[in-house]
C-alpha cells in the first residue's frame, strides 16, 4: 500500500491539515456542548469546573456518556417514585422536573430553615409527607427559561457530528480508507450523541437555584400513616438494566478503536501499542463498572488517571500516524466535495 507523509491542502481532495482540524473541531464540539453543569458557583469558579471536567470529557468520553447514561435512569426512577404519591398532582411530574429536582440536586428552602439543596431521597420523602407539593414546582417552560443551554451551539454540534459520521460511511462505501485520528473521532462522536440523546430533557448550566418553601403541614390517612409511605424509597435505577448498557456502550466504543486493527501503521511497535490500549481502557471501564455498580459519586483517582493516560496514547499515535499514512485518506468521495461543512 502506497504510504505518504504530510500533504499540504490541494484544490481537490484533502490535506493533512485539513483532516486534523476537522477531527479536532469535532470533537471539542461533541465534548463542550454536551457538558451539563451540575453546581452553581461564581463565574470564575463556574468557568474553572467547566474546563476541568471538559479535560475528563476529553481524555476519557466514555466515561460522561455512562454518567449521563446512569442519570437518565435517575430521572425516569425519580419521576417513577414521584408519580406514585396520591394526590396533588404528582402524576403530572415530568421528566425535566424529575432531572433538576431528582438529580441535580439545587434548590429548597424549608420554611424557618437557611436554603439547602436536598438529595433526590430527601425530596421524595418530603414530597411524599406533604411539605412539598406539586403545584409548587416550576414548570418545564420556567426550567428551560432558568437553563442557559445554548441551543444554537448544541445544534451546530449535533449538524457537524451526524455530518462527520456521514462522510465517514460514505468514504467506506466507497472503499477509501480512514485516517486513525478519523477512528478516534467517531468513537467521541459515538459518545456525543449518546450524551445529547440521554440528556435530551436534562437543564443545562442552571446557575440560580430554584427556592421552594415547605409546608408546616403533616398529611397523614386515616390510619394514621403517612401519605405515599407505602411507595419505596430506594430510587437507584435498577443496576439490571444500566451496567448491561453502559457495557454496551463501553464494548462499542471499545470496538471503534479496533476497528483500526489492521491499519497499515508505520512500525510493528505502534500496531501493538494502539491494539493493547484500546483494549486496555475498555478493560478497565468494564472492570470499574463492574465493581462500582456505577454508583460512586467520585471515581477513583488511580483509575481515572491510568485511563486516561490510555486514552492519551490513543491520540497521540493518532497523529503520529500522518507521517506515513495511507495514500488513500486525502482521496475523498465525489458527493462529499460538493458540500461543505465546518471543518473546511
Amino acid at each position: 500500500m502506497e504510504t505518504v507523509g504530510f500533504v499540504p491542502e490541494p484544490n481537490c481532495g484533502r490535506g493533512t491539515v485539513g483532516i486534523i482540524w476537522t477531527c479536532l473541531t469535532t470533537i471539542f464540539l461533541s465534548t463542550w456542548t454536551s457538558m451539563h453543569m451540575h453546581d452553581y458557583q461564581p463565574p470564575t469558579i463556574y468557568m474553572v469546573m467547566k474546563v476541568t471536567i471538559w479535560g475528563v470529557y476529553f481524555f476519557i468520553p466514555e466515561l460522561a456518556a455512562l454518567g449521563a447514561i446512569r442519570l437518565l435512569f435517575s430521572a425516569w426512577t425519580t419521576r417513577r417514585a414521584l408519580r406514585l404519591i396520591p394526590g396533588s398532582g404528582w402524576e403530572r411530574c415530568t421528566l425535566r422536573q424529575a432531572f433538576l429536582f431528582g438529580v441535580l440536586e439545587r434548590f429548597v428552602s424549608i420554611a424557618g430553615q437557611a436554603e439547602e439543596s436536598l438529595s433526590m431521597e430527601e425530596f421524595t420523602r418530603l414530597a411524599r409527607s406533604g411539605k412539598i407539593r406539586y403545584s409548587q414546582l416550576p414548570d418545564d417552560d420556567q426550567i428551560k427559561a432558568r437553563s442557559k443551554s445554548d441551543s444554537l451551539s448544541k445544534g451546530i454540534a449535533i449538524v457537524q457530528m451526524l455530518w462527520f459520521a456521514a462522510s465517514i460511511v460514505a468514504r467506506l462505501v466507497a472503499k477509501h480508507p480512514i485516517s486513525l485520528l478519523e477512528d478516534v473521532t467517531v468513537a467521541y462522536v459515538f459518545c456525543g450523541l449518546a450524551i445529547f440523546i440521554a440528556y435530551y430533557r436534562c437543564p443545562q448550566n442552571v446557575q440560580e437555584p430554584f427556592v421552594l418553601r415547605g409546608q408546616d403541614t403533616d398529611t397523614r390517612n386515616t390510619d394514621g400513616e403517612q401519605v405515599g409511605d407505602h411507595v419505596s424509597s430506594n430510587l437507584e435505577p435498577s443496576e439490571a438494566v444500566v451496567v448491561p448498557i453502559a457495557i454496551l456502550i463501553t464494548a462499542i466504543y471499545t470496538g471503534i478503536y479496533l476497528a483500526a486493527w489492521n491499519y497499515p501503521f508505520a512500525s510493528t511497535t505502534e500496531a501493538w501499542l494502539w491494539r493493547l490500549l484500546s483494549i486496555a481502557g475498555g478493560i478497565l471501564v468494564v472492570t470499574w463498572i463492574s465493581l462500582s455498580k456505577l454508583t460512586k459519586d467520585e471515581i477513583d483517582l488511580v483509575f481515572l488517571a491510568v485511563l486516561g493516560l490510555a486514552r492519551l496514547g490513543i491520540i497521540v499515535l493518532a497523529l503520529m500516524a500522518f507521517r506515513q499514512a495511507p495514500a488513500g485518506i486525502y482521496q475523498k468521495p465525489s458527493w462529499v466535495a460538493y458540500w461543505g461543512h465546518i471543518g473546511g
